[in-house]
């Protein structure tokens, strides 16, 4: 299990790596576009924008199983400043369920889509199959369901604090 673990971090790097990537270069795009726009070199921007929303929602899905691991998730402190250790152990437990739960189904429900929207295509600036707007997300989401169901089985936690304590064996 130590390997899978081992291969699975090195996967959400790389993709986390990818995203800081594509968000540089979005960046640099834009003020590259707007700065020849403002002087009248660059009229044809369609294509830049496009290429601009299309990293986005790489940059948001690719990023977010490291986001996770990483502890970068948000996490609602105040209910659990007014729990016991045992009540917040719970509550973790609970958390880390119904977040692979949705990630799990998100992931399904984009593998529907992808069945259904098969050989269909995405037209803005240019053509994009739909299939590769899809998979990043459905990506991400079975990766953040891996990293849920890790934090379930009691390796790590999302919290900052240490205060999830290890269970008594009546839990």
């Amino acid at each position: 299990m130590r390997s899978f673990f081992t291969v699975y971090d090195r996967a959400i790097d790389g993709l986390a790596l990818i995203a800081a990537v594509a968000l540089a270069l979005v960046f640099a795009s834009i003020v590259i576009v707007v700065g020849l726009r403002t002087v009248g070199i660059f009229r044809g921007a369609d294509v830049a924008f496009a290429l601009t929303e299309y990293a986005m929602l790489y940059i948001g899905t690719l990023g977010a199983p490291w986001l996770l691991r990483e502890k970068g998730h948000i996490c609602i402190e105040v209910v659990r400043g007014y729990l016991s250790p045992r009540g917040k152990y719970v509550l973790a437990k609970v958390a880390y369920a119904i977040g692979a739960l949705v990630s799990v189904l998100v992931a399904v429900f984009v593998i529907r889509a992808m069945e259904t929207n098969w050989n269909e295509w995405e037209m803005r600036a240019f053509k994009v199959h739909k299939q590769w707007l899809l998979l990043p997300v459905g990506v991400s989401f079975g990766l953040v369901a891996v990293g849920f169901l890790r934090l379930l089985g009691g390796h790590g936690t999302i919290y900052e604090d240490s205060s999830v304590p290890i269970p008594d064996k009546g839990l």
